[in-house]
């Protein structure tokens, strides 16, 4: 073997056994996490659709636009209505087994393109001012209630959990291999493993940052000369006092 026989520590079963299942799972997980990432979005974009669908969308857009452009150039208020109208809302997600009971849930938060009030005012002072009927249309939080159902066992979701566990699967795995390799590295030498599993190889000169050739130069000064030269620079230190 081009790799001297030495003895794998625990540390470096540790490294190795990483480097190894690393190499199996991180392409895989990667694409999982891309994968994710664009089910997230997904599902953020079907809850913002649904939300849009609320009656408060249309009692937004009917507000004079003066008025509406003062409201969204001054969100920093800190007092009066403008520092109550929000445009960020959370919404539930939920998933539900053959017995009708909640499996999973996903906490969506979503920045809409439009404002809505708090359920303090519209179901407060609004109504003083504009009646009960049209203050009602503002209410998004009992729009909510009253169409919680639209947020159940959305195909997006599911396709977000059916990702999740594919996540979760390749994480595991990756775990496991790691530690079952570690267990069968561990002590043995590094030229046993390497007959065993010539594939380990990059991985072991890796982890000792073997690039190749020999490990120590090869011997080729007598060893009397060698003592020679040894003592030849105390000597002529010796010699110049």
């Amino acid at each position: 073997m081009s790799f001297r026989n030495r003895k794998i520590s625990d540390k470096a079963a540790h490294s190795i056994a990483n480097k190894i299942a690393c190499d199996r799972f991180n392409a895989d997980i990667n694409q999982a996490e891309v994968a994710l990432g664009a089910a997230k979005t997904m599902l953020d974009n079907a809850v913002k659709d649904l939300v849009d669908t609320c009656p408060a969308y249309n009692a937004w857009v009917s507000i004079d636009f003066a008025k509406r452009q003062h409201l969204e150039e001054n969100q920093g208020y800190n007092s009066g209505y403008e520092a109550q109208w929000r445009n960020v809302i959370n919404v539930i997600a939920k998933m539900h087994d053959a017995d009708r009971a909640v499996g999973e849930q996903e906490r969506v938060t979503i920045k809409l393109d439009w404002f809505y009030m708090p359920k303090s005012l519209a179901t407060g002072e609004l109504p003083m001012f504009i009646g009960d009927e049209a203050a009602a249309k503002f209410d998004v939080y009992q729009w909510h209630e009253d169409n919680v159902s639209l947020f159940f066992d959305m195909p997006e979701h599911l396709a977000l959990v059916a990702l999740q566990n594919a996540y979760y699967t390749l994480d595991a795995d990756k775990g496991k291999v790691r530690g079952e390799l570690y267990a069968e590295l561990c002590d043995r030498s590094t030229k046993e493993v390497m007959e065993a599993w010539p594939e380990t190889e990059p991985f072991i000169h890796d982890h000792y940052d073997y690039t190749g050739g020999t490990l120590y130069a090869p011997i080729t000064t007598p060893l009397n000369m060698f003592i020679d030269n040894a003592m030849t620079p105390a000597i002529t230190h010796q010699a110049a006092e």
